[in-house]
């Protein structure tokens, strides 16, 4: 981390507690800010957060591990078990090959007991988790707690219901596979604004020709904060992608929405998108006039003022 960049986080992080520091640091995260987002999360970690301590152990597991790095591993997920967080009781006993056998079924235990607790205050959340914690041993308890939340209507749980629907994921596309209620499971999840489901939306009516409607949903994905969706928009928009040809042209747009994303993506992960949507953005604003560079700002103020942009992933939701 470049000095001044450093000097920055020192200041920053005076001011926060550790669940604001949690919480900076899995947004950093999700916006492909991966370097910055540790420092954030080890400190929140290192202060008593259960759920930073094991959303870094996640990062030390991902990123240039060292001869040092499994075992950081290892402390940071036992300490966020210990403290209560239920990923991490599940991680231990479904990968915690370190552990003693009887330890590892003490975490399973935990792990269960402490969804059952988790239903007095989320039971939404708590019954989707029963439904996978019952998933490969009592199919029937696993979907009727599958049931009970989507009953909450808990947007992951429509995704999980059109997974198990799924015998073959080769057939993801077919005609019959959409039309036997996977995409209603998707849109009621996309209705709860949760933007896997979106993308969900947007891969099925790819895989079904139909790229008007598959361009509604990536504009809906991208009005809900979806970081990629930016990227993926402004080509299309700058007349990029070819099955998206009936959209018009409109620099301003693209200009825009590239703006938007090198504003909000780091360049830790999809570092060549970052690299190509660089120049994209030169070449767009090349071609531009200045009152329509003064119109696409606008566009990307507004949306500043209204939205912050991630990438929602499986970490996301913890």
């Amino acid at each position: 981390m470049p000095e001044s960049d450093q000097q920055k986080y020192d200041y920053d992080i005076n001011f926060l507690t550790p669940t604001q520091a949690y919480e900076k640091g899995r947004l950093l995260r999700a916006q492909f800010k991966n370097e910055e987002a540790r420092h954030y999360l080890q400190y929140a970690a290192d202060k008593g957060d259960a759920d930073a301590a094991y959303l870094y152990a996640i990062e030390l597991s991902e990123y240039n591990p060292t001869i040092r790095t499994p075992r950081l591993v290892r402390e940071y997920v036992e300490q966020a078990a210990n403290q209560g967080n239920l990923h991490a009781m599940n991680y231990l006993y479904q990968h915690g090959s370190w552990l003693r056998t009887t330890i590892r079924q003490s975490w399973h235990k935990r792990y269960h007991d402490g969804l059952v607790r988790l239903a007095a205050t989320q039971p939404a959340k708590a019954v989707y988790y029963l439904s996978l914690y019952y998933e490969k041993t009592d199919p029937d308890q696993s979907e009727y707690y599958l049931q009970r939340a989507m009953d909450y209507s808990y947007p992951l749980a429509w995704m999980d219901n059109s997974r198990r629907s799924l015998d073959d994921i080769n057939r993801l596309y077919t005609e019959t596979r959409f039309s036997t209620g996977i995409y209603t499971n998707y849109r009621n999840a996309a209705e709860h604004h949760f933007i896997p489901a979106m993308k969900a939306c947007v891969e099925l009516y790819e895989g079904r020709g139909d790229f008007k409607k598959a361009f509604e949903w990536r504009q809906r994905a991208l009005d809900a904060g979806d970081l990629t969706s930016l990227a993926v928009v402004a080509k299309i928009y700058a007349g990029e992608a070819s099955s998206y040809r009936f959209v018009d042209e409109d620099l301003i747009k693209a200009r825009a929405y590239s703006e938007l994303y090198l504003d909000y993506a780091g360049s830790d992960r999809l570092t060549s998108l970052h690299k190509s949507m660089e120049q994209f953005f030169v070449d767009i604003t090349n071609e531009m006039t200045p009152p329509d560079i003064e119109r696409a700002q606008k566009i990307t103020d507004t949306y500043k003022e209204k939205v912050t942009f991630y990438n929602h992933d499986t970490y996301w939701d913890l």
